[in-house]
Formats: C-alpha cells, sequence, structure tokens
C-alpha cells in the first residue's frame, strides 16, 4: 500500500577491486494519496486538459477533456470510449493520447475513430473508439487516482463551440466509457459554459 509520507530505500552496489564496493542509496517519498489494490474493476474519471478547473469554452472555441483509463493488473478487456456532442458543439476529435509501458500492445495510429455527422449539417455529433483486447502486462496493484501511471490510457476528446452560441448557453457533452461484458459502464457529462470571445487588438501587430 502506498501511504503518503513514507520512505522507501533503493540500495545497489557496484565492485570495483576484489575487496572493495561502491554502494549507492536513493531515498523514495511517496505523494500519491491513491490507495493500491489487487483489484480487477478499472478505474475512470475525467479532467479537462492540464486539469484546468474552468468550465468556460468562448464562442468559436475548443478544448481538451482527458478521460483517464486504468486497466487492472494483468486484464484484457474490451474498451469503447464514446463522446456525444449537443446543440451549439462539435467533435473534433476523438483518440489515444498516451499510454503507460504496461499495455505494450497499443498502436493508437492504428485506432481509428468512428464519427457520426449531425443531421443536415457537417458537425459531428459523436465520435467512438473502440480499444480491441486492450492488455495490462503489469502485475503491480492498480492506484486509484489521477496519476500517470503504466496501466494508464489517456483519451483525449476535443470539441469546439459555434460561432452561433449565445453566451451562457450550456451546451451538453457527455462520455460514456464501457469496459467489456461485465458491466462496469460510466458517463461523464461535462459542464460547459458558453463564454465571450476574447477580444483581438488588430492593431497591436502593426509597425509603428
Amino acid at each position: 500500500t502506498l501511504v503518503t509520507g513514507t520512505k522507501n530505500w533503493i540500495s545497489t552496489g557496484i565492485m570495483y577491486e576484489e575487496s572493495r564496493m561502491w554502494v549507492g542509496q536513493l531515498a523514495l517519498y511517496s505523494i500519491r494519496d491513491g490507495t493500491a489494490a489487487y483489484v480487477q474493476t478499472p478505474y475512470m474519471n475525467w479532467m479537462r486538459k492540464d486539469n484546468d478547473s474552468s468550465t468556460d469554452v468562448a464562442v468559436g472555441g475548443s478544448a481538451r477533456y482527458h478521460v483517464i483509463l486504468k486497466a487492472p493488473p494483468l486484464s484484457t478487456a474490451d474498451w469503447r470510449v464514446t463522446a456525444t456532442a449537443g446543440t451549439d458543439l462539435r467533435i473534433c476529435a476523438v483518440q489515444v493520447k498516451e499510454y503507460g509501458w504496461g499495455i505494450p500492445c497499443l498502436d493508437p495510429l492504428a485506432i481509428e475513430t468512428t464519427y457520426v455527422e449531425r443531421v443536415g449539417t457537417m458537425d459531428r455529433e459523436s465520435g467512438e473508439i473502440l480499444l480491441n483486447k486492450l492488455t495490462c502486462v503489469s502485475a503491480d496493484p492498480l492506484v486509484e487516482d489521477d496519476t500517470f501511471d503504466e496501466h494508464t490510457v489517456v483519451v483525449e476528446v476535443v470539441v469546439s463551440v459555434s460561432q452561433s452560441a449565445a453566451i451562457g448557453a450550456t451546451p451538453a457533452l457527455s462520455i460514456d466509457v464501457d469496459h467489456g461484458d461485465d458491466g462496469v459502464d460510466t458517463t461523464f457529462n461535462i459542464p460547459i459554459d458558453v463564454a465571450e470571445a476574447p477580444l483581438v487588438n488588430e492593431t497591436s501587430n502593426m509597425s509603428m
């Protein structure tokens, strides 16, 4: 179990003469608050990129959200991530952003995203990726927090707000995560508040 503030030593030695050895030690302090346990239930959460707590997205602007998936140790399962946008919002991308060393067989370039366009428009209403037989080879216990580690896959969802959206509108964005056949399904409803676009000083780049 990881306990915040505990110290653990790692020691190593190298013989450089028959009777002499160089010894080095490294002290590691745990700063994680998550609980480590050998569980077969995956961990799922979301955050705005860079852990930005703001819900504002400017008219005509975009935002990036990271879906954090942690696979249980020594597990294999199909994962499905589906992002669905409401009125005044469109899906720009749904893609694997990064993954830990415990997921060695994942190739983001081979993963295709299925997009569905809103009827009568060119706007993407939804985007979905399927991670077939995602395998975690790490035997280390799963730590149930947002810290990136060997169990982690980060799926990035990029959305943009329509130029015609009203200031103060709250367009809907839902992200559904389905983990295999075990019934562990989660829906994240992402809060978004349409904000006024920042003013641009058109003379700021003019030569004096």
